[in-house]
C-alpha cells in the first residue's frame, strides 16, 4: 500500500537507537518504545491489529536487563505476567 507509513525507527551505527514506532497497514499502532543500541530501553508496547494491547515489556535503561513482561489476548484478557525478582534493575 503506497503512501502509508509502517515504521519510524532511528539508527546509530547500524543499531536501533531512539524512538521506535511501527504501524499496521491500516494505520493502527503496532509497537512503540525506545531503543538503546539495539535493546529495548524502559517500556515497550505491542498491540494486536484490533488496537488491544498485546504486550508490555519493561527493561532497564540500558536495555540489557528485562524487568517485567505482560501479555494479553485479542480481547484484552491477561495471558502472561512475569517480573524479574532477582534484578536490581
Amino acid at each position: 500500500m503506497a503512501g502509508h507509513l509502517v515504521n519510524r525507527i532511528t539508527y546509530t551505527d547500524g543499531f536501533k537507537d531512539g524512538p521506535y514506532r511501527e504501524w499496521y497497514k491500516d494505520g493502527t499502532l503496532r509497537a512503540e518504545g525506545i531503543m538503546r543500541m539495539g535493546f529495548v530501553s524502559g517500556e515497550f508496547k505491542r498491540w494486536h491489529p484490533n488496537g488491544i494491547l498485546a504486550k508490555r515489556m519493561i527493561n532497564s535503561a540500558d536495555g540489557r536487563t528485562p524487568l517485567a513482561e505482560y501479555e494479553w489476548d485479542e480481547e484484552g484478557r491477561p495471558t502472561r505476567a512475569w517480573e524479574n525478582t532477582s534484578s536490581q534493575g
